[in-house]
């Protein structure tokens, strides 16, 4: 049976906490400790134990400027024709005839 979910950032700190039928009293300062100390020390078993290791996801570098101009000039257009727009001069379409 579950009594209690806790959801700890990567620093250690307890960012959410809910518990549920708790019948008796509990420290909580000690438990959220403990716990994650637990999964902390988890996951430096497994990584020791892996044939492989572990390796962190890699980030995608961040976008050039070329490519944030790209980027913001499709976003600009998209935005146009969901006004009804022309996507070069953002005129509205109904106005042009």
């Amino acid at each position: 049976m579950i009594f209690s979910f806790m959801l700890f950032n990567r620093y250690g700190s307890c960012v959410f906490f809910e518990e549920w039928n708790r019948t008796r009293k509990v420290n909580m300062v000690e438990m959220k400790t403990n716990m994650y100390g637990l999964v902390f020390e988890m996951k430096r078993f497994i990584i020791k134990t892996s044939p492989t290791g572990y390796r962190f996801p890699r980030r995608p570098p961040p976008p050039t400027a070329c490519q944030a101009f790209v980027m913001a000039r499709r976003s600009r257009a998209l935005q146009a024709l969901r006004r009804g727009a022309d996507v070069l001069t953002g005129i509205p379409l109904a106005s042009v005839q």
